[in-house]
């Protein structure tokens, strides 16, 4: 568990004065399974069945847009403008273009979405598939924050980080869990897959041939109120484990809503060099949500 540099506090206790959104409407798919999650042994359940979806859904709600740059760069000195204009939904696939291109300001445009309001979860499965950009300055993520955040601010909502991944290192993606460890901090305490913990059995989820870019990848979480894993491509075991059971963790214990978005740049990554590897593109095929009846 380690103190990191992500502060967005600042930025999310002043979301609605800095933050404007637009609403649209997307069409993708995802799944409710109305089936036990874990089998007599106590274990996930991981693979997929046809014959147990009771439900089929059609996503169509009012997706909420983030527009501008928020407060610092949303508080890691991110590079890119966020317009609605580079998101788009084409052939089924939710896509979300960031591109070296010059506008109010900024050398970098791309999108966000959130689904703040609209869906939100707590406990279940979350698998989301999609196929990721790559290249020195792309930060694309999959990712949570809890629904609470209005009324308690960043990070004593709450934060689960699905996917990212430093485009710089395009084979190698990262899971992690924020938190307010004490109260009125303004930086989370986080425990991340890149942390590897011998003892949990952690490992770092790295592709051994070609990069995320190159094709489609199943993300996942299992959340409980125990404890949150992450697994990629439907593998029996996963590459991360956090405790939620502790006390500063308690708002793992709430709804939370996504989000996904293409950052350029900040403090999390190296910065891009120019328009060197742009216009990259991040294609979500569906999110399927998993929760015991």
């Amino acid at each position: 568990v380690i103190q990191r540099s992500k502060n967005l506090g600042a930025l999310l206790s002043q979301f609605r004065l800095l933050f404007r959104s637009q609403a649209v409407c997307f069409r993708f798919s995802y799944f409710v399974f109305q089936h036990p999650l874990y089998s007599d042994s106590g274990n996930p359940v991981l693979a997929t069945s046809h014959s147990i979806i009771s439900k089929f859904l059609t996503w169509r709600v009012p997706i909420r847009l983030a527009i501008g740059t928020g407060w610092k760069g949303w508080g890691n000195n991110e590079l890119q403008y966020y317009r609605a204009k580079n998101t788009q939904v084409a052939n089924g696939l939710l896509i979300i273009e960031a591109k070296a291109e010059r506008f109010a300001g900024k050398k970098y445009t791309s999108s966000s979405i959130r689904t703040k309001g609209q869906r939100f979860f707590r406990y279940g499965r979350v698998d989301i598939r999609a196929r990721l950009p790559s290249g020195r300055g792309l930060w694309p993520a999959l990712w949570m924050l809890g629904e609470s955040i209005d009324d308690v601010g960043w990070p004593a909502c709450g934060e689960i980080d699905i996917m990212e991944m430093r485009g710089n290192d395009p084979s190698t993606v990262l899971g992690t869990a924020h938190w307010q460890e004490n109260n009125g901090d303004t930086s989370s305490t986080s425990c991340s897959s890149e942390d590897v913990e011998p003892a949990q059995s952690d490992s770092i989820p790295s592709l051994s041939v070609g990069t995320f870019a190159d094709e489609f990848h199943v993300f996942s979480i299992v959340w409980n109120e125990s404890e949150i894993e992450w697994y990629l491509d439907g593998a029996a075991t996963p590459y991360h484990t956090v405790d939620v059971t502790l006390t500063p963790r308690s708002c793992f214990d709430g709804d939370f809503f996504f989000l996904f978005n293409v950052a350029v740049g900040g403090d999390f990554l190296p910065n891009p060099r120019g328009a060197a590897n742009f216009p990259q593109k991040m294609w979500v095929d569906y999110i399927r949500v998993y929760q015991i009846s």
